[in-house]
C-alpha cells in the first residue's frame, strides 16, 4: 500500500489487490455472487474522513461484525471502479479479492475481540478519547492508517485500522488491531475530556429523558383529551338516544289519547245511536199501545151494539 502505483489503471488494481496480497483466500467464478456483497454502501453519499472513522467507531460499538463489513469496498464498487478496464483477466481476478478481504478483516476482527475480551474491555461501552486519521497520497489514491484512542473505564488503548479511498469515497481496508497507547501522553488532559464527554453524554441523556417525558405527557394530554371527546360523544349520543325515546313515548302517549278519544266518541255515539233506537221503539211501543187500545175500544162499542140488536 506504501508503494507508488506505476500508472492510473494498474495503479488502482495493485490498491485493491494489495488489501489481501498477504492472504491466499481462493474461490472459483461460481462462488462470487454480486448479489452477495452489494451493500447499503453502493448508495450512499460520500462522506468525510473524519465523519467516516466516527461511523467504523459506531461500528465497532455495535460488537456485531455484520455492522463493521457494510464498510468494506464491495463487489459491485470495484466493478464500477474497473468498468473500463480492459485488462478482463485483472479486473476478475481483482474482483475475487473482495471477499478476501472481508474474510481477513473478519478474522482481524475477531482476534481484536478475543484480546478486548479478555482484559475486559467493552467495546459497546468505550468512549472516542482521540482520532488520528492522516490521509497519504499514492499517485492518485489515497489512504490513511487510522488511530482511534478509546477509553473503558479506567483502561484507555488504541484501535488502528486502513481506510482506503476509492471512487471519492472511503472505506475499511485491512490492518485492524489494538495497540498500546504510547507514553507520554498528557494523562490530566484526556481525563478532563473524558470526563466532558461523560458530562455530554449525560447531558444527551437527561435531553433525551426530558423528551421522552415530554412525549409521555403529550401522549397523556392526548389519551386524556381524546378520552373527554368520546366520553362528550358518547353523552351527546345517549342524550340524543334519550330526546328520540321521550319523544316516541310522546308521540305513543298522543296516539294513545287520540284512539281513547275515538274510542270515547264512537261510544257517545253508539249510546246516542241506542237512545235513539230506544226512544223510538218506546214511541212505537205507545203508538201499539194507543192502537189496541182503540182497537179494544172498537171491539166493545161493537159488541154491545150486537147484543143492543139481539135484545
Amino acid at each position: 500500500m506504501n508503494r507508488i502505483f506505476q500508472n492510473t489503471l494498474a495503479g488502482c488494481l495493485l490498491f485493491i489487490a494489495l488489501l489481501s496480497a498477504q492472504n491466499s483466500y481462493a474461490q472459483s467464478p461460481d462462488n462470487i455472487q454480486e448479489s452477495d456483497t452489494i451493500s447499503f454502501r453502493d448508495s450512499i453519499e460520500p462522506i468525510s474522513l473524519p465523519a467516516f472513522c466516527d461511523s467504523i467507531f459506531y461500528a465497532l460499538k455495535t460488537e456485531d461484525f455484520d455492522s463493521l463489513k457494510r464498510w468494506t469496498p464491495t463487489y459491485k464498487v470495484i466493478k464500477l471502479l474497473l468498468a473500463e478496464a480492459e485488462m478482463e483477466e485483472m479486473v476478475y481476478k481483482t474482483m475475487m479479492k473482495a471477499k478476501t478481504i472481508e474474510f481477513y478483516l473478519k478474522k482481524d476482527y475477531k482476534k481484536l475481540e478475543k484480546e478486548l475480551k479478555k482484559s475486559n474491555f467493552k467495546m459497546k461501552d468505550m468512549v472516542l478519547i482521540n482520532k488520528q486519521h492522516q490521509i497519504i497520497t499514492a499517485d492518485t489514491h489515497k489512504y490513511s492508517d487510522v488511530k482511534l484512542q478509546v477509553r473503558y473505564k479506567n483502561k484507555e488503548l488504541i484501535i488502528a485500522f486502513r481506510a482506503i479511498e476509492l471512487s471519492d469515497n472511503w472505506y475499511l481496508g485491512e490492518n485492524l488491531k489494538t495497540e498500546a497507547v504510547p507514553e507520554g501522553f498528557d494523562q490530566e488532559a484526556y481525563d478532563e475530556l473524558y470526563e466532558q464527554k461523560l458530562k455530554e453524554r449525560e447531558k444527551r441523556l437527561k435531553e433525551k429523558e426530558k423528551d421522552r417525558i415530554s412525549d409521555s405527557i403529550k401522549t397523556v394530554k392526548s389519551l386524556e383529551k381524546e378520552a373527554l371527546d368520546q366520553k362528550k360523544q358518547e353523552e351527546q349520543e345517549l342524550k340524543a338516544k334519550e330526546k328520540e325515546a321521550a319523544d316516541k313515548k310522546k308521540q305513543e302517549e298522543k296516539e294513545l289519547k287520540a284512539k281513547e278519544k275515538e274510542a270515547a266518541d264512537k261510544k257517545k255515539q253508539e249510546d246516542k245511536e241506542l237512545k235513539a233506537k230506544e226512544k223510538e221503539a218506546a214511541k212505537k211501543k205507545k203508538q201499539e199501545e194507543k192502537e189496541l187500545k182503540e182497537k179494544e175500544k172498537e171491539e166493545r162499542k161493537k159488541s154491545r151494539e150486537e147484543k143492543k140488536k139481539k135484545t
